[in-house]
């Protein structure tokens, strides 16, 4: 729990806003909800495992022009199963 005058408790340092909860320059941190915050940083890893997908896909797409039909398919297989991960992060 953050402390009512807004200084950490150890340091006595002024506490400023972090992600989830509050922190001073000495690294204590401080919230007001430990299940909040679990579930704060497990979202944001789901949003930037998305973003490194979508680029991976996208990256995929690109190089299907100059491939075989063969590595085509394989390639084309691989975007789908990318896909099908995308959907299971929602």
């Amino acid at each position: 729990m953050k402390p009512a005058d807004d200084r950490c408790e150890e340091h006595g340092l002024y506490l400023y806003r972090t992600g989830f909860g509050w922190s001073c320059k000495l690294g204590c941190y401080y919230c007001d909800d430990p299940q909040k915050i679990k579930e704060g940083y497990i979202q944001q890893y789901k949003e930037e495992l998305k973003n490194k997908i979508n680029k991976l896909i996208k990256k995929l797409e690109k190089s299907l022009v100059k491939l075989t039909n063969t590595d085509r398919a394989y390639q084309q297989g691989k975007i789908e199963q990318l896909r099908e991960l995308l959907k299971l992060l929602e």
